[in-house]
């Protein structure tokens, strides 16, 4: 890692990697896998049905994140849960005005050529954010070995990615695609 990255996860209190949870079975369960089919069968889905997500699962889910190995067992994360859809229709409008605020700053585009960037924006966004529950896993950059936060935080990610595929759910992992701001 460079130092620059040091840098920026230390100056945040929070850093944060996230993945979108939703049905794209049509099911909300399934029979449980063996941990080998759900690592196969795990895959990147970028839209999903507005199926709800039962509070049970969600909450298993969360606690196969808990369970997943911190530098030191810090545990330097929250989880941050959004199932309200206006909140998700928010958080996606917001990912779009950032879109064109950035391709504004890389250069001086045309209006033609922002129109074009905000109907690619609205529907990447709107695919992408479709899915019935969000979750931010937030990382304490200020924890005893702030420099491993930068790891723990998608190694829960993993396990809940591979929680919620063992469960009959899709996900997506988010890195950086949603600004920190929004």
């Amino acid at each position: 890692m460079n130092q620059n990255r040091r840098d920026f996860m230390r100056s945040s209190l929070l850093g944060g990697s996230g993945f979108l949870l939703g049905c794209t079975t049509g099911k909300a369960t399934q029979a449980e896998l063996t941990i080998f089919d759900v690592i196969h069968k795990r895959r990147s889905v970028r839209k999903f049905l507005p199926t709800p997500v039962p509070q049970e699962h969600v909450e298993k889910i969360l606690d196969a994140a808990r369970m997943a190995p911190t530098a030191g067992n810090q545990q330097p994360w929250k989880f941050l849960v959004i199932r309200d859809r206006a909140r998700i229709d928010d958080l996606k409008e917001a990912c779009i005005e950032r879109s064109l605020a950035m391709a504004k700053q890389r250069g001086n585009p045309t209006e033609e050529q922002l129109e074009e960037g905000r109907k690619r924006a609205a529907e990447y966004y709107t695919n992408i954010l479709s899915a019935p529950v969000y979750v931010v896993v937030l990382t304490d950059n200020e924890s005893k070995y702030p420099t491993y936060s930068v790891h723990d935080g998608p190694l829960a990610v993993a396990n809940l990615m591979l929680a919620a595929r063992a469960l009959g759910y899709g996900t997506v992992y988010f890195t950086d695609s949603i600004s920190q701001e929004v």
